[in-house]
């Protein structure tokens, strides 16, 4: 059993504790469901991870910034490049700080487009042009074209890498789409990688689902941060403000032997946007810093009260954009998920 199922009331009841005293048969029921829905959970190993417990144990980070593609055209003070582009560019340093990033350490997976300076050294993009990427958990001469189908290996392979008792987060910033699939057909939401000039070489919900997401192991708890555009329903989560209708790339979404949850920067059709709190400073994005000073006060996270401080800070800070405003979804694989912990490992 492990560790952290230990001390909740379902157990202290069977060891021949009282509990009535504390919890009403209601909440002694939902303990028990909890309970359960944990042990079945359990992976070969006989432990599980939890989004409630523990630290993060292996990192994935995407942040790009699209160098040199055709939506760059526009003056460098117009919009939308100063208002969804900057943000990943100024955020890195702040997410690899937050999280423990060690260099060269093979729990941790990077993936940039621009240069970084990080605990006092340059992480070098090398490359800069078109479609050109630098792994930084491999020799730093290695640069790689990040097309969509090289985006999707690397995460392929992070998400196959995880054992059963991994908590893992996956945390992407750049452009994400919501369009149609065909002229009256069904929506879809998409990332988009850096050759993204044509809908062949997007990063689609359905890709996402099938050929990624439904290899997690189980007992593999999951943490996904999307600060881009129109990134709520990705990965078609429970609980999401608008929630999906059954599919036949749907089925693990909802698996008991998988926590996830999904901290989505913007609404479908909602823009995520990057600011500068003081006129003159960098710009990041929205989401980003809301998130960073929420992890940096509260090492527990309740959901509830970070759905609500999510929405309410990143939809007051952008409530003035011509656009409209920003408005975070967090979604969930299980509604009896309460608490989050992302502490580094």
């Amino acid at each position: 059993m492990p560790s952290f199922l230990n001390d909740t009331p379902f157990l202290r009841l069977l060891r021949g504790e009282d509990v009535t005293k504390s919890l009403n048969p209601i909440q002694l029921l939902k303990n028990i469901r909890d309970v359960l829905e944990s042990v079945t959970r359990l992976g070969p190993s006989g432990k599980v991870a939890s989004l409630a417990h523990g630290p993060v144990t292996k990192h994935f980070f995407c942040f790009l910034v699209y160098t040199d593609l055709f939506w760059h055209d526009s003056p460098p003070n117009s919009s939308p490049r100063p208002k969804t582009l900057q943000g990943p560019r100024n955020d890195l340093a702040d997410v690899l700080r937050a999280f423990g990033y060690v260099h060269d350490d093979p729990r941790y997976v990077l993936l940039t487009d621009f240069d970084c300076e990080y605990g006092g050294a340059d992480i070098p993009a090398q490359n800069t042009s078109r479609a050109a990427i630098v792994s930084v958990n491999l020799p730093l001469a290695c640069v790689t074209p990040l097309t969509a189908v090289h985006q999707l290996e690397r995460l392929r392979n992070f998400i196959n890498s995880l054992e059963s008792d991994d908590k893992a987060i996956i945390y992407f910033a750049g452009h994400g789409v919501a369009e149609m699939r065909q002229p009256n057909g069904p929506s879809y939401q998409a990332l988009l990688a850096t050759d993204t000039e044509h809908t062949s070489s997007i990063i689609d919900d359905r890709t996402l689902q099938t050929e990624i997401f439904g290899n997690l192991k189980p007992g593999t708890a999951l943490v996904v941060v999307l600060d881009a555009c129109s990134s709520e329903n990705i990965l078609g989560l429970p609980n999401s403000s608008k929630t999906p209708k059954k599919g036949r790339f749907l089925r693990w979404r909802s698996n008991p032997e998988h926590e996830i949850i999904l901290v989505a920067a913007a609404q479908a059709g909602q823009r995520a946007y990057s600011q500068a709190l003081v006129d003159g400073e960098p710009m990041h994005g929205v989401l980003t810093s809301v998130l960073l000073d929420y992890i940096g006060i509260h090492q527990t996270m309740d959901i509830e009260a970070l759905k609500v401080h999510l929405r309410d800070q990143c939809s007051q800070r952008t409530e003035r954009e011509e656009a409209g405003r920003q408005e975070p979804v967090v979604s969930l694989s299980n509604p009896s998920i309460r608490r989050l912990v992302l502490s580094a490992s």
